[in-house]
């Protein structure tokens, strides 16, 4: 089964890294994992990021609590990105950095509900009522798989109607653009392999830092969803009730699995 059936199925993705303590010079050698909880899947290949959680500069200098970065890491690209919607920044550099990097499905959550498949919703609520975790893939009108964590879930007593929040955040546009990650990492790499061939003499660590691309004011994607049964959908960074829905093409929510 590929990792993209298991994302499929419900599990969560995390990525366990090794950095080259040669080029994360500020740190020792060790291994690092995130969760990757916002996903972009299209025919196998992702984008996966984490949360807006990471308060640090892009430079690795200083610290502000007000800001909100993101990181993201593909299976189709050996691209890091580093981003922040707030900041207005995207940065990207080559994955290379790591020495090891691997990408790890866990099966914590279970579908409860499928559109199209199952008009029986009670599963949904049960899940609700017992304060489970959600989360949602979401099938776009451009053949996107949208899995992203439900913030607020919301069951309509005596109405078997929900509607489901997503966390509000957002993803570089990029991302729903394979082609163009593809371009943008052969540009990095040709640049990482010619400093490499012109500064032998030079510290690694000087020539990936200073080869990691700056796109200022890039174009974010919208991750903040509400979904309803019923086939349609609003995305946009203010919900409000005179929202065009739109239709996706299929929905599957998941629900943590409890310890039993």
């Amino acid at each position: 089964m590929t990792i993209a059936d298991k994302l499929l199925k419900g599990s969560s993705l995390r990525i366990v890294l090794h950095p080259d303590v040669r080029v994360q010079v500020d740190f020792p050698d060790m291994f690092e994992t995130f969760e990757l909880r916002h996903i972009i899947l299209h025919n196998n290949e992702f984008f996966a990021k984490t949360s807006n959680i990471h308060a640090l500069s892009y430079q690795f200098t200083s610290y502000d609590m007000r800001a909100a970065y993101s990181y993201a890491y593909s299976n189709y690209v050996d691209m890091v990105v580093n981003c922040s919607q707030i900041e207005g920044l995207m940065r990207f550099y080559d994955a290379k950095s790591y020495l090891e990097r691997c990408f790890v499905t866990v099966p914590d959550f279970r579908t409860v509900w499928e559109w199209g498949r199952d008009g029986n919703i009670s599963e949904v609520e049960k899940a609700v009522r017992c304060g489970q975790r959600l989360k949602i893939a979401l099938l776009d009108k451009d053949n996107f798989w949208n899995i992203h964590p439900v913030h607020m879930p919301s069951f309509y007593v005596g109405q078997n109607y929900f509607e489901l929040f997503t966390d509000q955040d957002s993803v570089p546009l990029y991302f729903r653009y394979p082609s163009a990650l593809r371009d943008m990492y052969t540009q990095l790499t040709d640049v990482v392999e010619k400093k490499l061939s012109d500064n032998p003499n030079l510290n690694i660590s000087d020539i990936y830092r200073s080869s990691a691309p700056i796109v200022e004011n890039p174009e974010f994607y919208s991750c903040y969803y509400t979904v309803y049964p019923d086939g349609n959908y609003l995305r946009g960074a203010v919900v409000q009730m005179d929202n065009t829905t739109q239709q996706y093409k299929a929905l599957k929510i998941f629900a943590e699995v409890l310890p039993e």
